[in-house]
């Protein structure tokens, strides 16, 4: 445990230490180089009581609704109190209470954004964009114009300080931590040029592209032999559904599919499942039960080599696995479905709304959750895919270098699980792990292969 906390306290450390070396060259400029925008921190904010941490650089964050986002977080911890918690740690020497290891790794995961910087469409609403983001165009208390650049329009949305839903952010701080991240909200409002629009690197989420074959062997659910080019030749255009048997939206929609396919089968099409987590015996059971009420194909998927990003994640290719359009990541109704089946049967071009993706509650507001992948010696995990799911939501986030993963959702419990780790990992998906409703500060320990 001594280890793992010791390398979360340097992780953070280390974020510091890069912000003071940009400081020293007076500029204090960074960079989120997928989202498209410099932010030109104040000098002034390098001697803060709280502090300031390295951006989070998300970029295209959404297919359907082309959305582009990057977060500047603020810590909301003293100087005096990371002294505090460096003592202790050197005083107990690794010998920690379940109370104070819980108390520990929550103080160094703690962080929330102070804006959130959202690129969207030319020519689209701002409110749109935002709704696509959270699932309600009112998330944001004050929204800043920063400008235009390379077809995208930019604003910094800001969750004002007093907004009750931070009241567990702040409720062990001193007033004047809320107080200073208020004043710094009001500095990015008073001053958008902190920001200045620069030329995005795209790098596009995981996906079969459009005009792409999907091609595989494997077997459905009982055993039995099954290959996509004889699947797929059947029907002119099939719905390939991804999906997991712990993704709430998943399991939910399978009644839904089953209805769809019923009605698409004349017209020349069908719905096939594929289930991506049938590697583990239990899993591929409890895959047979869910669907035993239901009458459209699912297969298995643990041997499947297909990319996605989420779950629900749908497919459309036609009778030869060509992936017709984008995909749709995230749950829809199915009337959605049904009208991209249409448009696929009728050889024309869907026509794709801007909208939420699996949108939350519209009465909720949005809460930060920051998990820790590292291995049993406390280093960090990079590359680790994780899913935070509730019955509502699921979707997939990948650790960054610092096996840091920034999570946006509505105040829960997301359930967590590891569904994929680099070459040389592996992990002990028996636990139920869940975090805490409306806060962060979780770690999941992988096993690095000796």
């Amino acid at each position: 445990m001594f280890k793992r906390i010791v390398a979360l306290a340097l992780s953070v450390a280390m974020l510091l230490l890069c912000l003071t070396a940009v400081a020293e060259d007076a500029s204090v400029q960074m960079d989120l180089e997928y989202t498209g925008v410099r932010f030109n921190m104040p000098e002034a904010w390098m001697d803060l009581e709280g502090m300031i941490e390295e951006p989070v650089d998300y970029g295209l964050y959404s297919l359907a609704s082309n959305v582009r986002l990057g977060l500047v977080l603020y810590r909301p911890v003293t100087q005096a109190q990371e002294a505090e918690m460096e003592q202790l740690i050197q005083e107990r020497n690794g010998e920690f209470s379940e109370a104070e290891q819980e108390t520990i790794e929550a103080f160094y995961q703690r962080s929330v954004p102070l804006c959130y910087i959202v690129g969207y469409e030319s020519g689209k609403e701002a409110k749109d964009a935002v709704a696509a983001l959270t699932g309600s165009p009112d998330t944001f208390d004050t929204i800043v114009p920063l400008g235009d650049h390379e077809g995208y329009s930019y604003i910094a949305g800001i969750i004002n300080a007093s907004n009750p839903t931070l009241d567990v952010v702040f409720a062990d701080e001193p007033e004047s931590i809320r107080a200073e991240y208020a004043a710094l909200q009001q500095e990015i409002i008073d001053h958008p040029e902190y920001f200045t629009l620069i030329d995005a690197e795209v790098i596009p989420m995981e996906y079969e592209k459009e005009g792409e074959t999907i091609a595989f062997e494997t077997t459905d659910l009982d055993g039995n032999a099954v290959s996509s080019a004889e699947l797929f030749a059947a029907n002119k255009v099939t719905m390939l559904n991804i999906w997991q048997t712990q993704c709430g939206p998943c399991i939910g929609e399978l009644p839904e599919l089953d209805k769809l396919n019923e009605e698409v089968k004349p017209l020349g099409g069908q719905v096939v499942g594929l289930c991506m987590d049938t590697g583990d015996p239990e899993r591929a059971e409890a895959a047979r039960e869910l669907t035993a009420d239901v009458g459209f194909l699912n297969l298995s998927g643990a041997d499947v080599k297909i990319d996605y990003f989420c779950t629900p994640l749908t497919y459309f290719v036609d009778s030869e696995g060509h992936v017709l359009g984008l995909p749709i990541d995230g749950a829809m109704d199915a009337d959605g479905y049904m009208a991209r089946m249409r448009a696929y049967l009728n050889g024309e071009e869907p026509e794709i709304e801007l909208e939420p993706v699996t949108p939350p509650d519209e009465n909720t507001e949005n809460a930060t959750y920051v998990v820790y992948v590292v291995d049993q010696y406390g280093e960090p995990v990079p590359d680790a895919s994780v899913t935070f799911c509730t019955p509502a939501a699921c979707r997939v986030m990948v650790s960054d270098e610092n096996g840091a993963i920034v999570f946006e959702g509505a105040p829960n419990a997301y359930h967590l699980s590891v569904i994929d780790l680099p070459d040389g990992y592996s992990s002990d998906d028996d636990d139920d792990i869940y975090t805490q409703v409306g806060s962060s500060g979780k770690t999941l320990v992988v096993t690095r292969d000796e």
